[in-house]
């Protein structure tokens, strides 16, 4: 148990210092670097996991063999002294209710190991989480970015719908800023050149940019996040 402690100790700290900031894990073109980081914490992690459940469940059935051995010889050696006249008939009564308490609570001790059927059921919810919010891909692949239209981009939050009254082509080699208060959406107009979000409006020479391949957009665009 302690060292599944540890090793889980150890993967939500590699997790958390990996993926704290979103908006870089989600430009990266692939996530085989992800994989490198992340993947070996949580297979030792797991892999503690199994062994700990392993011991768990040969230890609970262990002990519950042993008790149920100990209660058997217990009840043959009382009714053998009843038998003899060594105990009087009563003791039966007063030990059968003394050590059915005893063992009812002993066996609470084969109830340690882990619930598979909990596990199961956690990691069924993860993939059902996940599987609702995966990104829609795009299938063109582009070699590189020659320019970038802006015509009326948009995109919804929840049930807002946000537009930019902006119409305007940038070439390569331009240099474009945005200036505006802050909260004003300069950040989620930027996060539409990398589709972040789903969104309308924006070009990637002339190809609408939710048909273009996240992977292939991705490893052409360099986004540092204000965090």
């Amino acid at each position: 148990m302690e060292a599944l402690q540890y090793e889980g100790a150890t993967a939500n700290k590699d997790l958390v210092s990996t993926l704290s900031n979103a908006d870089n894990i989600k430009q990266l073109p692939d996530y085989a670097f992800l994989e490198k980081a992340v993947l070996p914490g949580l297979g030792r992690m797991y892999q503690t996991l199994d062994n700990t459940n392993k011991f768990a469940q040969g230890s609970g059935a262990i002990i519950d063999f042993i008790n149920q051995l100990f209660q058997n010889i217990t009840y043959v050696a009382v009714a053998y002294s009843i038998a003899q006249k060594w105990l009087p008939m009563s003791s039966i009564v007063i030990i059968g209710v003394v050590l059915l308490l005893f063992f009812n609570s002993l066996r609470g001790l084969t109830e340690v190991n882990l619930n598979l059927k909990t596990l199961e059921t956690s990691l069924d919810f993860i993939k059902s989480d996940l599987e609702d919010n995966i990104e829609a891909d795009g299938f063109v692949h582009i070699k590189s970015i020659d320019s970038i239209t802006l015509d009326k981009p948009e995109f919804t939050l929840g049930r807002l719908t946000f537009k930019y009254p902006l119409e305007e082509r940038v070439y390569r080699g331009q240099v474009v800023y945005l200036m505006g208060p802050s909260g004003s959406g300069k950040s989620s107009l930027l996060k539409l050149l990398l589709k972040f979000r789903p969104g309308n409006g924006i070009m990637i020479i002339n190809t609408p940019i939710h048909k273009i391949s996240n992977a292939s957009l991705r490893s052409r665009i360099a986004y540092l996040s204000q965090s």
